[in-house]
């Protein structure tokens, strides 16, 4: 171009236009642009743009309901819209892997959902032997460490909580215990 005009590549577009059409993008496509580049994949992984997209999907405002179920002696989960129940998509465990195999015949039961993570428990949640985090999306999931107190040390569990701390920029688990008939709220995770 000898006008003075600037070329651009074909097939290049500029990280930002990248972004904000990513941002657009459910979570599974997004997953799937993480092995077209190495570009593409370092602008997916970026703190800021997962904060972006969290926050496109959550003005969605897709209600979502969250259920265990089992289908040929295997546990699925499926999500299914609060508003009519339909089916939106459905999970197999994320504990059906050969080398898991020690954790297969247990049921885990959701004790919360957010931004596409959920908290699993295994054993009912008021006395959870054990908790994960899980991400369906990407097939991935993390074993929390047991908290100090128990139920067989300091009484029974009430509730779990899960959600996102904006301060820390993490996400907690909260369990309110009931010792000696009053209630504590503890943060374990």
């Amino acid at each position: 171009m000898s006008d003075g005009k600037k070329s651009i590549r074909w097939g290049y577009l500029p990280d930002e236009i990248l972004t904000h059409i990513f941002t657009f993008l459910p979570i599974k496509s997004i997953i799937i642009c993480t092995s077209v580049s190495k570009t593409w994949k370092s602008l997916i992984k970026n703190p800021t743009f997962i904060s972006t997209h969290l926050h496109h999907s959550h003005n969605k405002n897709q209600n979502l309901g969250l259920l265990s179920v089992s289908r040929n002696d295997k546990q699925v989960y499926t999500l299914h819209k609060e508003d009519d129940f339909t089916e939106y998509t459905s999970f197999d465990s994320p504990f059906y892997a050969p080398h898991l195999q020690h954790l297969h015949h247990r049921t885990y039961y959701p004790c919360g959902t957010f931004n596409g993570l959920i908290c699993l428990s295994y054993g009912l949640p008021n006395h959870a032997k054990e908790i994960f985090l899980w991400n369906p999306c990407v097939r991935k999931f993390l074993q929390l460490p047991s908290p100090d107190v128990t139920v067989d040390t300091h009484g029974a569990c009430m509730s779990f909580g899960f959600g996102f701390d904006p301060k820390t920029n993490d996400y907690k688990v909260v369990r309110i215990l009931s010792i000696f008939g009053r209630c504590l709220l503890t943060l374990h995770w």
